[in-house]
């Protein structure tokens, strides 16, 4: 798999005032990459994270996925066949329980809930939330938020993770020995 930015320019204004957020990048990344972008608050980094999931379409420049122009593809099938996002401020659902949050992204996947359950307890048990796994969002601390938006992120396979901040709240428990290696890490 390859993902190419070419050209890549985001501009964000109105009334002919814009400021260049992202100004002409062109990069390109192989499966398998971890990568870490660096930068001050403000610079463009969440606006990129974006336009690769398939959430902003409004740039210039071309997003490539093994030669395929994503800006002209069914953009909800680009993102269920191939992306987990993880947001920086977890985009999780306070009504639901933890494992419902976690099987949002496979809902309308043609496979039993008991499948899809199955793969929630994976991830409950590899993030060490497992016992949390039927409480509402709303009870949890920010460290247990985030590791079920991780959870969530992981639950369909995807090929590329994009992780705004992932571990910022997480700790390193001597239960938990998962390794977490996001494709694209800001």
């Amino acid at each position: 798999m390859i993902l190419r930015i070419n050209n890549l320019i985001k501009e964000y204004g109105k009334n002919n005032t814009y400021q260049k957020v992202l100004d002409d990048i062109s990069i390109s990344f192989k499966s398998n990459e971890f990568v870490c972008i660096l930068g001050e608050s403000g610079c463009g980094k969440s606006t990129l994270l974006n336009i690769l999931g398939g959430l902003d379409n409004d740039y210039k420049g071309s997003i490539n996925l093994n030669n395929i122009n994503i800006k002209y593809s069914n953009l909800d099938k680009y993102r269920k066949d191939n992306i987990g996002f993880i947001f920086q401020n977890f985009n999780l659902i306070d009504n639901l329980s933890v494992i419902d949050n976690i099987i949002l992204p496979i809902e309308k996947d043609l496979i039993s809930y008991k499948e899809k359950r199955k793969r929630a307890i994976k991830y409950l048990k590899k993030l060490n939330i497992y016992l949390i796994k039927n409480k509402k969002i709303s009870e949890l601390s920010g460290g247990q938020k985030q590791r079920v938006a991780i959870a969530r992120g992981l639950i369909n396979n995807p090929s590329i993770i994009l992780a705004d901040e992932p571990t910022g709240a997480l700790f390193k428990s001597k239960n938990n020995n998962y390794s977490f290696k996001p494709l694209f890490s800001l």
